[in-house]
Formats: structure tokens, sequence, C-alpha cells
């Protein structure tokens, strides 16, 4: 923001014109600041006006500022150029606020879209992950399945085998029976072949081994 701009018009706050001396000007000054000083002034803008005055006297009786002044003054061609420049320069600086709230709308946007996108990408994976766990239970369950089909067809087909040969049927149920009792025999001599040989070592009394020899 340019400081050299001025808004207040200083000889109109005086009452004098442009071409005032600086006698006309200090008289202009002194008569005013008679009536608008804070303590005979009870306006509430009162401070406010003697401030201006005040201003307007600084600048007005020192003849480089009022120079100066002359060139920025409201109503001077100087002045009025450096004013558009200063509204043009507001008015780009509105158009780029404008533009950077845009911008960061649309980041907004963005992430928001982005963030979408995520938690869809992370439902369809669980989504995936139970088809995959579900496909594969199913097909345990279909070997299962089939291993009990091949189970009742083996049955069904030994069925049909012995129903078609009765005496086919008998046999092998007395063969079935006959290696059931023959196993069961052999188990029963093994087990009293281990306490024969266990009631043996019980019986030798007087025994004492001694590294590889034994005493009686």
């Amino acid at each position: 923001m340019e400081s050299d701009i001025v808004f207040d018009d200083y000889y109109a706050i005086l009452g004098v014109t442009a071409t005032a001396d600086d006698r006309e000007i200090r008289t202009a000054y002194y008569r005013l600041a008679r009536h608008t000083h804070p303590d005979k002034n009870s306006r509430p803008d009162g401070k406010e006006q003697f401030q201006k005055l005040q201003a307007a006297y600084e600048t007005l009786s020192d003849s480089t500022k009022r120079k100066i002044y002359d060139t920025v003054r409201p109503g001077s061609e100087e002045g009025r150029l450096r004013l558009r420049m200063l509204e043009e320069m507001y008015a780009k600086m509105s158009t780029k606020d404008n533009e950077v709230l845009e911008a960061r709308q649309k980041l907004s946007n963005l992430e928001a879209e982005i963030a979408q996108l995520e938690e869809e990408e992370k439902r369809r994976r669980r989504d995936y992950e139970a088809t995959l766990s579900s496909k594969k239970s199913r097909k345990a369950f279909l070997a299962m399945e089939l291993c009990i089909c091949e189970l009742v067809v083996a049955v069904m087909v030994m069925t049909i085998e012995c129903l078609k040969n009765p005496q086919k049927m008998e046999e092998e149920l007395r063969r079935q029976e006959g290696a059931a009792r023959q196993e069961k025999e052999e188990e029963t001599t093994q087990q009293q072949e281990e306490q024969n040989e266990n009631g043996e070592d019980e019986q030798l009394p007087g025994v004492r081994h001694v590294g590889t020899q034994t005493e009686m």
C-alpha cells in the first residue's frame, strides 16, 4: 500500500485556495484552531477534526511538504492517477484472493475425493478377502462331500455284490471274524509272554549285578 496517497483535502480543511500564501494559511489555522480545539469543541468528532487541522497546517506550512502534497492531493492529476493505481492494485489483490480461495476449495474437494476412493478401495479389499475365504471354505466342504460320496458308493457297491452272492458274503464275514479272532489271540499271547518275562526276573533271589558279572 502506498503511504504517500493523501485522501484529505488540506486546503478545504483550512478553508483556503490552492494558491494561498503562508500568511493566509497561518491565519486560517489559528482562526479554526480556536473553535475546533477539544477543550472548546464538545462534538464527538471534535478531536478528529482538530487532528486533521493540525495535519493540514503542518503540511501546507512547510514548503517542501506542500510541493509533495500538491502532486498527490485529491483533485490533482497526479493524485487521481495514483488513486486509480491503488484501486487497481486492490482489485488485483482481491482477484488473487478469490483465486487462492477457489484453489483451496478445489484442493479440499480433491482431498475429500481421495479419502472416499481410499475408503472404497479398503471396502473392496475386505470384500475380496471375505470372498476368497468363502471360496476356500466352499472348496474344503466340497472335497469332504466328495469323500463321503465315494465312501457311500463303495458301501453300496459292496452291499450289492453281497446281495447278489450271499455265499460270498458269508465267507467274507467269516474271514473277517477269523482275522479279528487271530489278531486278538496274538495280542493275548504277546501279553502273556511279557508277564512271564517280568515274573522270572522277580523270582531270582540273591542275584546281584556287579559291572558285567552276576554273583549268586
